[in-house]
């Protein structure tokens, strides 16, 4: 994968043409303009009318940039934002607005706004703004390139294979879902239904959450050097243990390694 592209001028285009953007405005007519504008630039665009959409669209297509106005019905362009910031998403925000108001700007540079651009839109400053966004994602895309795994769905599969079969024979129970999932130098594993029987008797006469959920914790600390070495084995990479997450009520345990490059 060669990400150096992006300094030759002559491929500028081609970053902004990788990517995902969703467009949120409610002036039909100019909705119109700029995302026929925006669709001979960029990869895909989606359109939304009000800052309710915005989330659904965002949700269901988790775009690499957003270009919004401030006046939404519904939900206003910056408390769309702050949603989806809380949802520990940073995507690039470029906000459109008709006024230039002070404390509106700087209530969207604490929503974590990038840009502020005033209506009616200069196109070429656009275009401009996403350039720039565009080749620093990309510039990041690169630098984590490291963690790239073409065959990453083969590799899942195996370390899920291997991870059930680890967990049944140490537990004497097999779960009865493992994901697996690699993403940014992490990789996850969450599985569904893995509490031994004995746990269970333990849990309906005792209702000790606590007991139960140290155990399993000491259980995978146990087993972190067997589990990081198979996943070594499957990566070619060293793996840290960085997190465990149990939840006894619905009966799942996630594991949250850390990928070396």
């Amino acid at each position: 994968m060669n990400h150096s592209h992006h300094h030759d001028p002559a491929m500028q285009e081609n970053t902004l043409k990788e990517m995902k953007v969703l467009y949120v405005e409610d002036d039909q007519a100019t909705a119109e303009e700029l995302s026929q504008f925006l669709k001979r630039r960029v990869g895909k665009v989606y359109v939304a009318k009000d800052g309710q959409q915005g989330l659904e669209l965002f949700e269901e297509n988790r775009p690499d940039i957003i270009i919004a106005d401030l006046f939404l019905p519904k939900i206003g362009g910056i408390e769309m934002v702050k949603a989806i910031r809380s949802k520990g998403f940073e995507t690039p925000v470029i906000i459109t607005s008709a006024v230039s108001d002070s404390n509106v700007i700087l209530s969207a540079v604490d929503a974590g706004i990038l840009k502020y651009l005033l209506k009616p839109i200069r196109t070429t400053e656009l275009l401009k703004e996403l350039t720039e966004i565009a080749d620093k994602i990309s510039d990041t895309a690169s630098r984590s390139s490291e963690y790239f795994f073409p065959n990453k769905k083969d590799l899942e599969s195996r370390v899920k294979k291997e991870f059930s079969a680890m967990l049944k024979a140490a537990t004497g129970k097999g779960p009865r879902d493992v994901i697996v999932f690699i993403s940014h130098g992490t990789l996850e594993i969450c599985c569904t239904e893995v509490m031994t029987p004995y746990e269970k008797t333990l849990l309906d006469n005792f209702h000790n959450f606590a007991i139960i959920e140290q155990n399993r914790r000491l259980f995978y600390q146990i087993m972190d050097h067997k589990f990081s070495e198979m996943i070594r084995q499957i990566l070619e990479r060293d793996v840290h243990l960085t997190e465990t997450e149990i939840n006894l009520k619905q009966d799942r345990n996630k594991l949250i390694f850390r990928i070396g490059v």
